[in-house]
């Protein structure tokens, strides 16, 4: 059900007509002018009652749906006026994804350099890591060729003895 209709009714129960039935208003007006008036004049009297309160229903009816209509522009118009108070325009959004944009941009260039740098260090260690392994290599390549040619001599000694004892 409607607002506009619940706040119709609500207000519309308190017309005489909706709160007392006709054989209720016919009690009363008989006991009080003790049945010196006819049935017929109470009936219109009540008929009257019932079309004034028609009138009534509708009146309230209209007024209730101009204040509903008037309520709701009202909210409505509070409800934009939040809005706009809180939206942004499209210059503020393009101003500040630009700003976004060059903030971005500034730490990508800080992040590449540093990058750039680590990268340098990076090589400098490989190559320091590398004359290692090769000065190592070298070495040990000098050391084997070292010996080689030791025991070639203990093999050449090693031979002039056995020449010499036998």
């Amino acid at each position: 059900m409607a607002s506009q209709e619940l706040l119709t009714r609500y207000i519309t129960e308190g017309l005489l007509t909706n709160q007392i039935s006709f054989e209720e208003f016919d009690d009363i007006i008989t006991k009080s002018a003790h049945n010196r008036i006819s049935k017929e004049s109470i009936r219109d009297w009540y008929l009257k009652y019932q079309s004034i309160d028609s009138m009534a229903y509708q009146t309230i009816s209209k007024g209730v749906c101009d204040f509903l209509k008037k309520l709701k522009e009202s909210v409505l118009n509070d409800l934009e006026k939040g809005q706009v108070a809180e939206s942004f325009t499209l210059e503020e959004i393009i101003n500040n994804l630009y700003t976004v944009d060059q903030i971005l941009n500034s730490r990508l260039k800080t992040m590449n350099k540093r990058i750039a740098a680590n990268a340098l260090e990076l090589e400098s260690f490989n190559n320091i890591l590398t004359e290692s392994h090769e000065t190592r290599q070298q070495s040990a390549n000098s050391s084997l060729d070292g010996l080689l040619n030791t025991l070639k001599r203990y093999k050449a000694l090693i031979e002039d003895v056995d020449r010499g004892s036998t």
